[in-house]
């Protein structure tokens, strides 16, 4: 019997308290079918970057992930 391959289940690479709020409004947005929305925020990063200008979490989960990438 061959295992079932993992199957890939978006989520955000970091843990930070309060994050999951932004990742449930991220996540309602591209289930919505506005064109609008989903033009926006194509990816977790771009939404955090417009999110950063209003919400401190977003601004500090954008410079701990630039951390692990280096």
């Amino acid at each position: 019997m061959q295992a079932k391959p993992k199957t890939y289940k978006r989520c955000p690479l970091t843990r930070h308290k309060g994050q999951g709020k932004l990742w449930k409004r991220y996540l309602n947005g591209q289930e919505k079918k506005s064109p609008l929305v989903t033009r926006s925020f194509k990816t977790w990063k771009e939404f955090l970057s417009h999110e950063a200008l209003s919400d401190s979490m977003a601004m500090a989960i954008i410079l701990v992930q630039k951390q692990l990438i280096k």
